[in-house]
């Protein structure tokens, strides 16, 4: 796995077999899951509702997945598990860092 890139290029590429329509539209399905349900992972971590906390963090884990963006998938997965085990104490951190590493996502997508 690459430190340096947010998404596992060579991954990426097989995943779209080369056609960038399917690329454009994958990542727009991805934003568009996202913003639904990033502010309820936010929501549930606030409230600290741990089976909706697991829920929301597997799915955009799998969503993660689809676009080739290991990191941010292994982040959502250190979510779902906080939700699963009802970490209240790490739920915040996890969060944060899961956002910052969405935005180092959005900013590779948007030069690839």
């Amino acid at each position: 796995m690459s430190q340096e890139q947010p998404i596992l290029v060579k991954d990426l590429e097989e995943i779209i077999c080369g056609d960038r329509d399917f690329l454009r539209e994958l990542v727009e399905q991805f934003w568009s899951d996202l913003e639904q349900r990033l502010p309820q992972l936010q929501a549930s971590v606030r409230q600290f509702d741990g089976p909706s906390v697991a829920l929301l963090a597997h799915t955009i884990a799998g969503s993660a997945g689809c676009i080739a963006a290991e990191r941010l998938r292994l982040k959502a997965k250190s979510l779902e598990t906080c939700g699963l085990q009802r970490q209240y104490q790490v739920a915040d951190s996890l969060l944060a860092s899961f956002e910052e590493e969405l935005e180092l996502v959005r900013a590779f997508l948007l030069d690839y």
